[in-house]
């Protein structure tokens, strides 16, 4: 039986329950969005369908100023939509943050549906959650099975169970009390404001579990090379914005050292160093293999040589932004960045 069945939605985005129900503590889902028609009307209707039968729950669209019918799509599925296009990522899911009326915060994009799996094991990862000291927990999304190789690959071998050091904002939960105790996402965040908020939880003595049983899938990801490249070329423009993001972005600072070595490599080139030139391409290859080998646990031909090659470009994307965001020769557009929609990811 779906949720759809039997909750009944309100017009103002919360679900009415029956007298038994009411002492069960309400869920909160907060979705950030921006222009995200195509994905959006699935997303919501899987929440509708997976919640369990027995719990309240209402749904939160912030919006970021979306031009398309994603507004109009969130009403019509029973969501509350609030709408503030001049702030950051981070301070944006603040605000639905803080327009929930629930005890449990659920952190989901507007590209990411649920499962049955995740309703099978939702119910033990809230309460997981009533500790003490703060826990953030979530998963991975998997890739959709009609995602390309690009999708595949990236979204697949990631760390998934257990204790982690930060988790995807594409799908979070946390007990509201929690998430106020330690101040939310990093208000100025416009990108990694999931690994800002992990940082947060370490910080104040909680942690960051990965739970492989709440499975999501993420319909959004990257089909194609160029949108993989430049999705992580947006992202790398936020981590730009400033000196305190550049300098507390592991990310960032690895982009930018992966992009000198690759100038240091040409510059060895023009000047008829080769053998500086050939250690140089030797090191540069090094971080990218380094990260593909520590994400797979292992290097294995079938995934190892398509990561390494993401991994790549991944790399070049983080540090093109860094350099050209400060000379003024790239600008970080909210709604397309060359072609490519905008993500809420």
């Amino acid at each position: 039986m779906t949720a759809s069945s039997h909750h009944s939605p309100t017009g103002d985005g919360s679900l009415q329950t029956d007298q038994c129900n009411r002492h069960r503590p309400l869920w909160s889902f907060v979705i950030p969005c921006l222009n995200e028609e195509a994905f959006l009307r699935v997303t919501l209707r899987s929440i509708h369908d997976f919640v369990p039968q027995q719990i309240p729950y209402e749904i939160i669209l912030a919006d970021h100023g979306s031009v398309d019918a994603s507004t109009v799509i969130a009403i019509e599925e029973k969501a509350r939509v609030i709408v503030q296009p001049a702030v950051s990522l981070g301070t944006l899911r603040n605000l639905g943050a803080a327009a929930a009326r629930g005890d449990v915060l659920f952190f989901l994009d507007a590209d990411i549906s649920l499962s049955e799996e995740w309703t099978s094991n939702i119910i033990g990862a809230v309460e997981k959650l009533s500790t003490a000291t703060p826990v953030l927990s979530g998963s991975m999304a998997l890739p959709s099975p009609d995602s390309g190789w690009v999708g595949r690959i990236w979204e697949t071998h990631r760390p998934s169970s257990g204790i982690v050091k930060t988790l995807s904002g594409g799908h979070m939960l946390i007990l509201k009390r929690h998430f106020d105790a330690v101040d939310g996402f990093p208000a100025e965040a416009d990108s990694g404001e999931d690994e800002g908020l992990s940082r947060r939880i370490w910080a104040a003595g909680g942690k960051v579990l990965a739970d492989p049983g709440l499975r999501v899938v993420h319909r959004g990801a990257s089909s194609s090379v160029r949108e993989f490249f430049f999705r992580h070329f947006w992202h790398g423009l936020g981590d730009a914005k400033s000196w305190s993001r550049l300098r507390g972005s592991r990310t960032a600072l690895a982009g930018l050292a992966f992009l000198l070595i690759h100038v240091l490599a040409g510059t060895a080139i023009v000047s008829g160093a080769l053998t500086v030139a050939v250690g140089l391409v030797a090191v540069s290859v090094t971080l990218p293999l380094a990260l593909s080998i520590r994400r797979l646990g292992g290097f294995r031909a079938d995934a190892g040589f398509p990561l390494l090659a993401l991994y790549w470009l991944y790399l070049w994307a983080r540090g093109l932004a860094v350099i050209l965001a400060p000379l003024g020769l790239a600008r970080r557009e909210r709604r397309v960045t060359d072609g490519v929609p905008y993500r809420s990811a």
